[in-house]
């Protein structure tokens, strides 16, 4: 079993991730080729032009800028554009992980998983009255599309330098600002307008666990894998539960039963087993209601993460991320972090 909140878990560590990949371009991205003229040389220049400039752009700009190690690599091949296309490209794949997950989680409401529900942006579908689509999750993943494929023209652009000269820096340029912008917008966009608003099918999860036919996985160290097995199939072809089987056939003592197949237990590393029969085990999925995510009853650690923009400059932008984190029995804990971005740099939310 796994529990929503431990899956959203998982995506709020996805975000954290994406940001501290962001965050380690900033050493990269401030490294100026300014002052090596045309091929890095710097002929017709003055020798302290670049140190005095750099100087007050970082003044200008709150940012840590500094000259190029070596103009000739700096001006010749443009690395590091390379990376940060790269580095947008991993957090738009971790994008699309997510709002796939959260389309096929709210799924249904008949035919589908129908673990969570999403908010209603819109009146339902053109063609099916009442039909309510993950019209969110889904432009998400159109954004991510765009620039996994913005990211295939920076590699080759930053491949096709020649000597010391690379004319395919405007279309680099363009695509990486794009994809940021499409990244900010989209996780902004996300979270405002369907994260936040997620909440838990806890009847559904319910029955999803009391059909689940994974329930055997906790029975194979007890009375070993063959016997499970046999009462997983057993389950499928009579449509009986799992708990059911072995109670019928007094493999196990009712308690033992309930203490095996808690499905709580079975979201921790542990296995609860007096027996020496241990054959193995079977892959489980299944969710549990337990920490669904309820803004009522504040069960689950969700992405409820604020990105929203402040302030837009030629030269920075400034981000505030809000994390929610939701505990049993206690009031919503709000963390805010303000984190100053280079606008090659900040985009997306920050995790739980």
């Amino acid at each position: 079993p796994i529990r929503l909140g431990q899956e959203f878990g998982g995506y709020a560590r996805q975000t954290q991730l994406s940001i501290r990949r962001l965050e380690k371009l900033r050493d990269t991205l401030g490294e100026l080729p300014l002052g090596g003229t045309a091929v890095g040389t710097g002929i017709n220049t003055h020798p302290r032009f670049a140190a005095k400039t750099i100087l007050q752009l970082s003044k200008l700009t709150g940012l840590k800028l500094r000259e190029a190690e070596n103009h000739f690599e700096a001006q010749s091949a443009k690395d590091a554009i390379v990376e940060t296309s790269g580095v947008l490209k991993t957090i738009a794949v971790s994008l699309t992980k997510i709002a796939n997950d959260i389309g096929w989680l709210a799924s249904g409401p008949r035919c589908g998983l129908g673990e969570i529900t999403l908010p209603e942006t819109q009146a339902g579908s053109s063609i099916m009255p009442g039909k309510v689509n993950p019209v969110i999750a889904e432009s998400a993943l159109m954004a991510a599309a765009q620039v996994i494929g913005n990211d295939l023209t920076v590699t080759i652009a930053g491949q096709s330098g020649v000597f010391e000269l690379n004319v395919m820096m405007p279309v680099m340029a363009h695509n990486v600002l794009e994809s940021i912008r499409l990244l900010s917008a989209s996780a902004v966009n996300l979270t405002d307008r369907c994260v936040v608003g997620i909440q838990a099918n806890a009847e559904r999860c319910s029955e999803m666990i009391e059909k689940s036919l994974a329930m055997c996985t906790a029975l194979a160290p007890e009375i070993g894998y063959d016997a499970a097995a046999a009462i997983a199939k057993e389950s499928y072809k009579t449509a009986k539960t799992v708990p059911e089987i072995p109670l019928e056939k007094k493999v196990l003592s009712p308690k033992r039963l309930k203490q095996i197949l808690d499905p709580i237990r079975m979201t921790k590393p542990s296995i609860v087993s007096t027996s020496s029969c241990v054959a193995g085990s079977i892959a489980c999925r299944m969710r549990s209601p337990t920490n669904p995510p309820t803004s009522a009853n504040g069960t689950l650690m969700m992405i409820t993460n604020g990105c929203r923009k402040l302030s837009n400059s030629a030269a920075s932008s400034r981000y505030v991320i809000t994390a929610a984190r939701m505990n049993p029995g206690t009031n919503a804990r709000m963390n805010s972090l303000s984190l100053a971005a280079d606008p090659l740099v900040r985009t997306l939310m920050s995790g739980g």
